[in-house]
């Protein structure tokens, strides 16, 4: 029995050592990330139908205030106001700061040498809605801030050339599509992640 015992113990670890030292099909994968959190430039407008408009690759955001995300836009150096969450916890305290749209925009390029490549945009979260637009093309929405979600930008990417993310974003309590949270106090600002 001792000699069963051993000789399948021995087995397994040969087998787990074995396993661990075989290599991947897959191990040099040809996936390139770039992290481009910084160098956005940011505007808010208070109009609940502000969402349109700056998604324009000629629009001049040279203006506009330079940021970077994870960014959030109900805080003191945009509004002013020490603690605006606190001070206006619901819209209908001051429904500026609810009822529009912010504004975030990147230039970048890509190198020619990735033409033939697969290009994808990846947001960690945007809270809570937002439409996203890549050199004036509409990419689509995403509705909820707690998941991640992508575009496959492939198609309208120009390599070698300067190219512009346009992502509006709208953080109302009470939105048409009930996207949690919802009017609670010490609602989670707008925040982009990409």
């Amino acid at each position: 029995m001792k000699i069963v015992t051993s000789l399948l113990t021995l087995s397994f670890l040969f087998s787990v050592s074995y396993a661990q030292t075989k290599p991947l099909e897959n191990q040099k994968s040809r996936r390139i990330e770039k992290i481009i959190n910084s160098q956005w430039t940011f505007n808010y407008l208070p109009g609940a139908d502000a969402d349109k408009g700056c998604e324009a690759p000629g629009f001049d955001d040279s203006k506009w205030p330079a940021i970077s995300i994870p960014h959030t836009w109900n805080v003191f150096e945009t509004t002013g106001v020490l603690h605006p969450f606190i001070r206006d916890a619901s819209e209908a305290d001051n429904p500026y700061w609810w009822h529009g749209w912010g504004w975030y925009r990147k230039h970048f390029s890509i190198s020619r040498e990735y033409a033939d490549r697969k290009i994808f945009i990846e947001f960690e979260g945007v809270q809570k809605y937002c439409k996203v637009w890549i050199n004036g093309k509409y990419l689509g929405d995403h509705k909820g801030g707690y998941g991640s979600f992508d575009f496959d930008v492939t198609s309208f990417i120009k390599p070698g050339e300067v190219n512009v993310i346009a992502v509006a974003v709208n953080n109302r309590q009470k939105d048409d599509f009930r996207i949690p949270p919802m009017a609670t106090v010490g609602q989670s600002p707008a925040s982009i992640s990409i």
